[in-house]
């Protein structure tokens, strides 16, 4: 079976021109978040084509994207973005190219149902936030993902290709991020078709004691 990253390579040409639901639904949630991060410095996971950085980058100081596939980070490159975007390759698990408690906020969007131990993405966003800074994520909702759905797109022989999911729950999710001082402050399902398309969660790192 093809890797996660070769999947993505094939199908950066198209991912941003194909109907896609869950791509689009995520990048209006993530446009409605948007004014949440002004003037701060902000992580995007899974950065990919750049299809939310753009919006990222227009109120925020600073955004560092990071992504596995250099096929999606090229066409990301190819958009007209401000110099307060920096945009790095990484490999799958590995650590984020970013000194500890140096950003405000990270976003992972439509990444982690390819991740299968959550608890590494929430301790290196620990790892990553200063205290009290927040991690959003935005995935395919597990309803779905129960009833057979999954990222996938057609090549342009009419081939179906799909990297490797997996299916976390709404336990797995506060699981990870309680074992890395998160807490769940946020949670919303938009629905489509009476079934949430997707499942969208707001996470506070614990912001430490209070000075006397």
């Amino acid at each position: 079976m093809p890797s996660t990253t070769a999947i993505y390579a094939a199908w950066a040409e198209s991912y941003d021109h194909t109907p896609n639901a869950t791509r689009d639904a995520d990048r209006e949630v993530m446009n409605r978040l948007c004014p949440r991060f002004t003037g701060l410095d902000l992580l995007e996971l899974g950065c990919g084509t750049a299809k939310n950085t753009q919006g990222f980058a227009q109120v925020a100081r600073s955004v560092l994207g990071i992504d596995i596939s250099e096929a999606m980070l090229a066409i990301a490159r190819a958009r007209e973005l401000p110099a307060t975007v920096r945009l790095e390759l990484i490999e799958l698990g590995a650590p984020w190219p970013t000194a500890d408690a140096s950003v405000d906020v990270v976003t992972a969007s439509l990444v982690l149902e390819h991740i299968e131990e959550l608890a590494v993405v929430f301790a290196e966003a620990a790892r990553v936030l200063r205290p009290g800074g927040w991690l959003w994520t935005s995935e395919l909702h597990p309803a779905r993902q129960r009833r057979g759905s999954k990222a996938r797109f057609e090549d342009a022989q009419g081939r179906s290709h799909s990297p490797e999911c997996f299916i976390h729950g709404f336990a797995d999710y506060v699981a990870a991020a309680r074992a890395s001082g998160f807490q769940v402050c946020e949670v919303e399902e938009p629905l489509e078709d009476g079934l949430p398309r997707l499942l969208v969660m707001g996470f506070r790192r614990d912001p430490g004691p209070s000075r006397p």
